[in-house]
């Protein structure tokens, strides 16, 4: 597992909470894993995090954030770091269910339901004997992504990139099931509905983005914490990151992961820190449904 923390380096202790909670979802599933995350030269990182994952410095102030990102899988995936079959994804996921695939590939993405962003760059698998396919992939991604305003560079520019390079799916095969790249035959495309769910069921604010209204949702619980036994890995991203130490939580008091096993030198109100700042707000909602 690859992933890349979130925010500056002044933040990376809190920021790399993240890391340490997906770092413990995904050692559940497949004891024997490394976990890599990039981070800025020089960053100052508590030695007892090793625990969880190793640091690979990486000069991400160099290019507009999209592009960085993709200069750095590509180069972790060339690195003598990769050598085993490589799940590459943003620290902002949670992995429930192990990812069990019987189809010949080479790489695997997800799809979703999204026409002008159908694919999502948290989500990159690579076999260990494909390096070499997924670099030029990667560096067919950085090239088109060169095209973009720098505007769209500091954002979505990779996951456009990716639709280019890895062609559109026809209306009908928006079906949950897995497909085939239309450009990159090699490549799985599985459905983002399963292996890498969005909660955007539990805000009503959510179809049009507006923050104000997440001040008096209250997210379904039962439903949140059921996914940890339906969908692969679920992307906390956008307005829904708190939901993502919410349902962590969840998880532990349910005896689903055990974090109280690992040593993370961090209190529970720290490593769940916008879980507690929720918990007075939903306290009827958690007492109801938890």
């Amino acid at each position: 597992m690859c992933c890349t923390p979130l925010g500056r380096e002044d933040k990376y202790l809190q920021e790399l909470r993240y890391v340490v909670i997906a770092s413990i979802f995904f050692k559940r599933l497949y004891p024997d894993a490394r976990v890599y995350v990039g981070t800025t030269p020089n960053a100052k990182i508590p030695k007892y995090l090793s625990n969880f994952f190793e640091a690979v410095e990486f000069p991400f102030d160099k290019a507009p954030f999209a592009i960085a990102r993709q200069v750095f899988y590509r180069d972790f995936i060339n690195s003598s770091l990769l050598t085993t079959d490589t799940l590459i994804t943003g620290c902002d996921v949670l992995f429930t269910k192990k990812i069990e695939l019987d189809i010949p590939h080479q790489m695997a993405m997800t799809y979703r339901y999204h026409r002008t962003q159908p694919y999502c760059s948290d989500f990159l698998l690579v076999k260990k004997e494909f390096k070499e396919l997924a670099s030029a992939f990667c560096d067919e991604v950085i090239k088109t992504m060169t095209w973009f305003p720098k505007e769209i560079q500091q954002s979505w520019a990779d996951q456009l990139s990716i639709a280019i390079e890895m062609g559109f799916l026809k209306k009908e095969q928006f079906n949950d099931e897995i497909q085939k790249s239309p450009k990159q035959s090699n490549v799985l495309l599985l459905p983002g509905n399963k292996y890498l769910y969005t909660p955007n069921d539990f805000f009503s604010s959510v179809a049009e983005d507006k923050i104000e209204q997440i001040q008096t949702d209250t997210p379904d619980f039962k439903s949140l914490l059921n996914h940890a036994n339906n969908k692969t890995a679920i992307h906390f991203k956008g307005n829904r990151k708190y939901l993502f130490f919410i349902f962590s939580y969840l998880c532990k008091i349910n005896n689903i992961v055990n974090f109280d096993k690992y040593d993370t030198c961090m209190t529970d109100d720290y490593l769940f820190k916008e879980y507690f700042e929720h918990q007075s707000r939903f306290k009827d909602s958690i007492i109801n449904q938890a």
